[in-house]
């Protein structure tokens, strides 16, 4: 969740910007509703997201059996 989704959802706030060149934001907010206090603590306060809920583990690798020779079995001829 980004930072300006994050304080949209905070009773109270009216509106984000936010700058990446200059690492600044501006929080537009009801002071009737929220103390700078207030504010402070919903801005520091971490949030957990499940990103993906983890599904059956699948091994995409497929190893060589040992005792094969893989090599003489794919060689293809070449003619110069």
């Amino acid at each position: 969740m980004s930072f300006a989704t994050k304080m949209k959802c905070v009773p109270g706030v009216l509106g984000v910007e936010t700058f990446v060149k200059s690492h600044s934001v501006k929080i537009y907010y009801d002071t009737e509703e929220l103390t700078p206090d207030e504010l402070k603590k919903s801005i520091f306060t971490p949030t957990k997201t499940i990103l993906r809920k983890p599904g059956q583990i699948v091994n995409p690798f497929k190893f060589p059996e040992a005792g094969k020779n893989l090599y003489a079995e794919n060689k293809q001829k070449v003619n110069y």
